[in-house]
């Protein structure tokens, strides 16, 4: 079904409005059919719109209906990808209990089907709870898992977003060399698909990793050359590691002067952003001369 389709890429692609007018037109077309892949997908669409506005129980009912259809036609695969839905639900939300129980059913059936890109981002994301609930081993495991597989498929942005999480683990226990490498493969697959968010994220790790190394000058630098791309790009910082991300920096601004910060600060904020991905991944080399 074409509105489905269309309802779906416009989700994807952030235009949020666009997709709740054309699933929902979509859903009314076909209110007195039997379920259908259609009407899933155009569930899913809604679902997906619904839980990044943040309106997190229209996005529980959306996917709830979706797993009940699903089951009605039998179709495991939809199963899976609606009880991923409701888990993404219940981790927005902080039950990270439900969460869990939720990414382990879907992670068990997209095993069964083979299905090796949503099995990926069931593993990571069961990962980030661990996480949140301070298990840093077992997130490390899961998201070691997700990467290979994401690796396999070739998908460069997966790759790239569970190498970050895996430098940022490796951060938290002190393993700042072991952080530095996964930052360096995580920014290279970033930088090459065109993933400004993912580049900016890493330039903040690679940031938090050179404060704790003392290097506070290139820290600063680093902080801010992300904090541009940020604003230039409009992009909202992850809210599971910002906090401890900016706990990390002051400190290091705080063992500064505050006019060398300022200047160490500027210079990455004027950097281009070649420039920012060039002086993270060479280390002390200088950027831009």
């Amino acid at each position: 079904m074409a509105l489905a389709g269309a309802g779906a890429l416009a989700s994807v692609q952030g235009d949020f409005d666009r997709a709740q007018v054309v699933c929902e037109e979509g859903l009314e077309l076909l209110a007195h059919e039997e379920a259908s892949e259609a009407k899933l997908k155009l569930l899913e669409s809604l679902g997906w719109v619904a839980s990044e506005r943040e309106e997190h129980s229209q996005a529980k009912e959306l996917y709830e209906e979706s797993l009940a259809l699903s089951r009605e036609i039998g179709d495991t695969w939809w199963i899976a990808e609606s009880l991923l839905g409701l888990a993404f639900v219940s981790h927005n939300r902080g039950d990270y209990e439900r969460a869990t129980e939720l990414y382990e059913e879907s992670m068990s059936l997209f095993r069964e089907q083979g299905d090796k890109g949503f099995l990926a981002t069931c593993l990571g994301s069961l990962a980030m709870v661990v996480y949140s609930q301070g298990d840093l081993g077992r997130a490390a495991q899961l998201t070691e898992e997700a990467a290979t597989l994401f690796k396999d498929l070739g998908d460069r942005g997966g790759v790239s977003i569970v190498l970050y999480n895996l430098g940022w683990i490796a951060l938290l226990q002190d393993q700042l060399g072991r952080a530095a490498d996964l930052y360096r493969e995580s920014l290279s697959f970033a930088w090459d698909a065109g993933l400004n968010p993912l580049v900016q994220v890493a330039l903040e790790g690679f940031a938090c990793v050179a404060g704790a190394e003392g290097e506070t000058e290139r820290a600063a630098r680093l902080w801010g050359a992300a904090q541009a791309l940020q604003e230039a790009k409009g992009i909202p910082r992850d809210p599971d590691f910002l906090a401890e991300a900016d706990t990390r920096i002051s400190a290091t601004r705080s063992g500064m002067r505050e006019q060398a910060w300022e200047e160490a600060w500027h210079k990455g904020q004027t950097m281009s952003l070649d420039e920012a991905v060039f002086y993270a991944l060479e280390g002390e080399e200088e950027a831009g001369g």
